[in-house]
Order: C-alpha cells, then sequence, then structure tokens
C-alpha cells in the first residue's frame, strides 16, 4: 500500500486525466496552470509521487505509472510517516512469527532479521521497531539460558 497525502492526491487525479489525453509525458507547465499552485510547491509533490514510485518525473515531464497497489490518502505529511511506521510494523510482526521457536527468539536473531533479512531495516528503524513493539505489548524482552530472548505475546488467533 502507498500512502499519499490530500495534496499528492489532488496533483495525482489531475495527472491521471491528463494521462488520458496526451500521449505520452504531460508537461508539467500544464498541470501548474490547471491546478493553480505555486511551481515549487508542485515540484515537491511531483517528487514525493516519484519517491513513492507512482510516477515518473523527469525534465519537467510527468509520465504516469502503471502500479497495482492499493493507494491511501491521509491529511498531512506526519499521517503518511506513521501509516509508513504501521505498515513496517505490521511487515515486522510477520517476520517475528516465522522465526519465533517454542514462542521465543534469541535478541540477536531477531536484530539480525530485522537487519539483513526481507525488510533491510536501518539500525534506528530496527531498534524503533523493537521499542515500539515492546511498549505495544507485543513482544517482551525475557532471559532465557542467561541470554536476551523476546517472547512474542500474540495469540494464534491474532
Amino acid at each position: 500500500m502507498k500512502t499519499i497525502t490530500k495534496k499528492e492526491k489532488k496533483v495525482l487525479d489531475q495527472i491521471r486525466k491528463f494521462d488520458e489525453d496526451y500521449d505520452g509525458d504531460i508537461p508539467q507547465e500544464v498541470l501548474q496552470s490547471e491546478l493553480k499552485i505555486h511551481e515549487y510547491q508542485l515540484y515537491e509533490i511531483l517528487n514525493s509521487l516519484k519517491r513513492k514510485g507512482i510516477i515518473e518525473y523527469d525534465d519537467n515531464r510527468v509520465k504516469l505509472l502503471d502500479i497495482t497497489e492499493k493507494i491511501n490518502t491521509v491529511d498531512s505529511k506526519q499521517d503518511v510517516i506513521d501509516a509508513e511506521i504501521d505498515q513496517i510494523e505490521e511487515k515486522s510482526i510477520e517476520l517475528i512469527k516465522s522465526i519465533v521457536h517454542d514462542g521465543v527468539v534469541p535478541k540477536y536473531v531477531l536484530e539480525g532479521n530485522l537487519l539483513y533479512g526481507p525488510l533491510k531495516l536501518s539500525d534506528f528503524r530496527m531498534y524503533h521497531v523493537v521499542i515500539s513493539l515492546t511498549n505495544k505489548g507485543i513482544i517482551k524482552p525475557v532471559l532465557r539460558y542467561g541470554e536476551q530472548y523476546y517472547r512474542l505475546m500474540l495469540t494464534e488467533e491474532d
């Protein structure tokens, strides 16, 4: 799922509308005049949509990409950040479920899988996820065999 702001959605809707009219790339000037927003603001929004893999944007020309993911619209950039963190946490929980043995996982195994596994989180993001999941009661640090482990607190129904 891709998460965008309401302003990005407004620009994306206009790109979709023009995508039918233009064969190929849409000139940025056309979008700017239709949307009646400042050039710099449009530039920032287009670059954000490009980073999210929704459009191609180069040389003041825009092209809509075919994406299969659902697009979620939120009010602000902070809401986008929060939604992305929630998605990372959900993927982390699925990863933890796959590596848990007898309800626990060694700390180094958990951290290694978050860092070097399919999610490839940064050190900062990995620690943020572990702390967040601990604070939410999803995992709990425990001492086992004199070593640090995490116990998965979710039941099979969760």
